[in-house]
């Protein structure tokens, strides 16, 4: 494991390349405008090519830069480097890039790669923006209704939701499918 100087040299020799090439100075990575689009047309492939040597510690700060509907030219990159990932932490990020790269004509790739990965306490968030696409809202909603039934087992047995569900629930509610609406009158 890493130790922390080492990260931030790794980091240094990052953003030293950032500005050979781009002309860029920033002081960390953390501190590139990810809404930025020109900004990331010419940041993430730099930081593509970093991944595949990065240490573990620092592909976390890479793979940070590609939280940006920006990233969607990178969409099969991620979808390698995901599998990959070890932490509960680095789960939880590829979630969220994905639940951002969603779109109509992206969302049957997330949702073929999100049913290989592990899940997350986060999962709630992308299923609920595939939900809304055409193309794989009733496959996706089914396995949303099996997450709502569990809710409901959990409940009959004296659970209190706020306990394990709440942001699930929330996020659930605000979807437009009609079995999900059922399941909400119920």
């Amino acid at each position: 494991m890493m130790g922390t100087s080492d990260v931030l040299n790794e980091e240094q020799m990052v953003l030293e390349d950032i500005f050979r090439r781009t002309g860029l100075r920033f002081r960390y990575l953390a501190s590139i405008d990810r809404n930025d689009r020109a900004l990331m047309q010419r940041i993430l492939p730099i930081a593509r090519e970093w991944v595949a040597s990065a240490s573990k510690e620092m592909q976390r700060d890479l793979y940070m830069q590609f939280l940006t509907p920006f990233a969607l030219p990178y969409l099969e990159d991620i979808v390698q480097w995901a599998p990959s990932v070890t932490t509960r932490v680095d789960k939880e990020l590829f979630t969220q890039i994905l639940r951002v790269l969603v779109t109509s004509k992206t969302a049957r790739r997330i949702w073929a790669v999100f049913r290989t990965l592990e899940r997350t306490g986060l999962d709630f968030m992308l299923l609920a923006r595939l939900a809304r696409v055409a193309s794989v809202s009733d496959e996706v909603v089914e396995h949303i209704l099996e997450f709502l039934r569990s809710v409901a087992e959990r409940i009959e047995h004296g659970e209190l939701v706020r306990t394990f569900a709440m942001s699930a629930l929330q996020e659930y509610s605000r979807l437009r499918h009609p079995k999900v609406k059922e399941w909400f009158r119920q």
